[in-house]
């Protein structure tokens, strides 16, 4: 009786403690979310979800080079919170919780509760905060996370229904992975089918597997309506980064970036000895590594703060060495394992500190200068107000929303070729159609070829009353899209703002 009161307010105290640092992270996340709002990388996603609430498709009536999942979680929260920041930080509050919940329930049952909760701080620094913003790369490995939860309770399999389950359900989580992101998602798709492969209960695992892949890929089907369209659209863009990303994998300070090597050599020198009765586990902690490294070497993240999966990798290690530890009997065994643990819950905080410090300094943000980004300049617009920005952009931003309301009609067409996308959310307005969803770029966006050409023709077909550009829109994407005698002959400047300009088609 006495145990089971000890083992209920043992239960209690670590829900609590958990709770507690849900709690802070919201409020940390509050705050760092809107300190600086980063136009080129953060417009596409959020028109993306303002598209979609507003009833338009991906593939159809917008061209987009990825898996519809992450802009669906957009438009969710959107439809939930309203498009604003509050939807914006609920999202991210809300994933970022996920991750952590279940990579504590990952660890809290095969190690003390003080290397548990300090998996856990890991995990709720390292995940979102070097990003502090809704990001695709973080909503693929939500579904990949979870998996590897699910999967940590029931290996090694003992019965064929057990199995069975297992399979079913990361399959489903599989086809979530890579239809968010497909270069992440083949490689959890992948991991999941090698830990069935290698497991004693393999048919079972294996069947499971598959109908959870087949019954996903259905219900994907639903939301993306025009399969053609889909896999046309991923192909062409992948065609173009191919070289790009391919040749990551060739650069080994990639492969030795944010230090995921540290617990594989630690954890590899402990169980050698012991893979057969590890196997499922072996394969789950060495797998994830692979993912961490193919997120780094083939995402368009700068490296350095890429580190979303060092709370899950770093609970992987630690429940290998607890592992282990109930299969050895002493000897050097023993002072291997002691030294070990002391080495990795050492690197820990020491992963701690530096996630601290990547999100204090938004560190994914800090790809161009180098330095930590400094919004001087807080949007005034609803529902953004208050989000700091650059102080050109921002002004920009406001003046253009300010003239669009008072001056473009409704039914009026609008096109924004620049970087200020999100102005249609901003003025309620539909986003303009039949366009990539990222911004336009000479020789990456449209890509060259049979897309630059269907963009350029269905501009040419349905020319905008309204389109907002800059100075290098000018000299460099309206010639790419073949549109400057139009531009020069049938549009006049009505709002110049800095760079940018509004100009009108003539009437």
């Amino acid at each position: 009786m006495n145990r089971e009161c000890s083992f209920r307010q043992g239960n209690i105290l670590s829900f609590a403690v958990l709770c507690l640092l849900l709690i802070g992270n919201l409020f940390f996340l509050k705050y760092n979310a809107f300190r600086y709002f980063h136009f080129y990388d953060m417009c596409f996603s959020l028109d993306g979800g303002w598209r979609i609430l507003k009833g338009q498709k991906p593939y159809i009536d917008f061209i987009y080079f990825s898996g519809p999942i992450h802009l669906y979680l957009h438009a969710l929260f959107f439809k939930l919170f309203g498009f604003g920041k509050t939807a914006v930080w609920v999202h991210l509050w809300m994933v970022n919780s996920i991750v952590v919940v279940f990579v504590y329930l990952l660890t809290y049952r095969w190690m003390p509760f003080y290397l548990t909760f300090l998996v856990a701080v890991l995990t709720t620094t390292s995940f979102y905060w070097p990003v502090s913003h809704p990001w695709h790369d973080q909503s693929t490995h939500l579904w990949g996370i979870v998996g590897i939860a699910y999967l940590s309770r029931r290996i090694p399999f003992t019965k064929p229904s057990q199995a069975f389950q297992t399979g079913l359900f990361c399959g489903v989580m599989a086809v979530l992975s890579f239809m968010t992101k497909i270069n992440i998602g083949m490689a959890y798709l992948v991991l999941f089918a090698l830990v069935c492969l290698v497991s004693d209960q393999r048919k079972n695992a294996l069947l499971g597997y598959g109908i959870g892949l087949g019954a996903a890929l259905i219900v994907m089907r639903l939301l993306i309506t025009d399969p053609k369209a889909y896999i046309d659209q991923i192909v062409t863009y992948g065609q173009l980064t191919r070289d790009q990303r391919l040749s990551g994998f060739l650069q080994i300070s990639k492969w030795l970036s944010n230090y995921y090597w540290f617990p594989l050599v630690i954890v590899g020198l402990n169980i050698c000895a012991f893979v057969k009765p590890l196997k499922e586990w072996i394969i789950l902690f060495i797998g994830t590594f692979v993912v961490a490294i193919i997120s780094i070497v083939s995402g368009q993240m700068i490296p350095e703060a890429n580190v979303c999966l060092w709370g899950v990798f770093l609970g992987l290690a630690f429940i290998l060495l607890f592992k282990k530890r109930n299969l050895i009997r002493g000897g050097k065994h023993v002072l291997l394992w002691r030294s070990s643990l002391g080495a990795l819950i050492i690197f820990t905080f020491v992963l701690i500190g530096f996630s601290v410090k990547f999100g204090l300094d938004l560190k994914a943000w800090t790809y161009i200068t180098g330095k930590t980004p400094v919004g001087v300049y807080a949007i005034e617009t609803e529902p953004f107000k208050g989000w700091h920005t650059d102080p050109i952009k921002g002004q920009a931003l406001d003046q253009f929303a300010n003239f669009i309301k008072s001056n473009v009609p409704a039914d009026q067409s609008l096109l924004v070729l620049s970087d200020l996308q999100i102005l249609y959310a901003l003025t309620g307005r539909d986003s303009y159609r039949g366009i990539p969803l990222f911004v336009f770029r000479k020789n990456h966006m449209p890509v060259p070829g049979k897309q630059l050409e269907e963009v350029s023709r269905h501009l040419r077909e349905h020319l905008p009353d309204w389109i907002i550009l800059d100075v290098d829109n000018y000299f460099l994407e309206i010639p790419y899209l073949g549109l400057k005698d139009i531009i020069n002959k049938d549009y006049f400047v009505v709002f110049p703002s800095g760079p940018y300009a509004l100009i009108r088609h003539r009437i």
